[in-house]
């Protein structure tokens, strides 16, 4: 997964997981603050996630905790397959 981020002013908590009912296995869980994120300048983060086995889908979100302005481009979530 990858993705670039640009705010001004913002917290941000980033979280990317795999979703059953009542049962969720450990994620990504990040939270950006102000100074990691710059001020109006634009950062690509990328993620590598691996769904576990019985799980068929993925959940990606953008929480923000303090008020800014945010801009997210560019979202890609891709399959980069099985290692041998």
């Amino acid at each position: 997964m990858s993705f670039w981020l640009k705010n001004i002013g913002c917290e941000v908590r980033l979280r990317i997981r795999s979703e059953k009912p009542k049962v969720a296995p450990p994620g990504i869980l990040e939270v950006l603050g102000k100074r990691e994120l710059g001020t109006n300048e634009w950062r690509r983060f990328e993620y590598v996630y691996t769904v576990p086995e019985t799980y068929c889908n993925i959940r990606f979100e953008v929480n923000i905790l303090q008020p800014g302005t945010l801009w997210i481009d560019d979202v890609r979530i891709e399959d980069v397959g099985t290692e041998p």
